[in-house]
């Protein structure tokens, strides 16, 4: 403190009208970012009770034909809807995401809900225009809300 006390006025004034040296920027270098994942949401109803494989035990295959086929015809048409114009870039696997929206807090198996989603699956992949076999991974997912259904994310 006793150096401060010492500078004169003049001194002083210098060092405040000094201007500070500043290094000079260095230009950055710019990187293209990858262009967005392509994503498609399709909003589909909660799969019926009838294609569970704990129900259909040793019941003929016949008897759930119709409700396959309904299910299959269902999701193709809202998977076209949802699509209106998308088309995915020739992939070689497609991510799955499926979120089963529950009314109730019921325990379902996850692994029965999906291979009673299967059916759903398949009107997607040809809405789509994919064979369902290059959907991995495929990601399952519960929730609780004060509706039912399914979404399926697929990227």
């Amino acid at each position: 403190m006793s150096k401060m006390l010492r500078m004169t006025e003049e001194e002083c004034q210098q060092r405040i009208k000094k201007p500070a040296v500043l290094p000079e920027p260095t230009p950055k270098k710019i990187t293209l970012q990858k262009p967005l994942k392509q994503v498609l949401i399709v909003e589909l109803p909660y799969p019926d009770p009838k294609l569970s494989p704990n129900r259909k035990n040793g019941t003929h295959w016949g008897a759930t034909k119709k409700v396959k086929d309904k299910a299959r015809n269902d999701a193709f048409l809202m998977a076209t809807q949802a699509m209106a114009g998308f088309k995915f870039a020739d992939a070689t696997l497609l991510s799955v995401s499926i979120m089963y929206i529950q009314k109730d807090k019921r325990h379902r198996d996850l692994d029965n809900l999906l291979a009673a989603s299967k059916p759903m699956l398949d009107g997607i992949a040809k809405a789509i225009g994919v064979d369902d076999k290059i959907f991995a991974p495929i990601t399952i997912m519960r929730q609780y809300s004060n509706f039912s259904g399914m979404t399926v994310r697929i990227e």
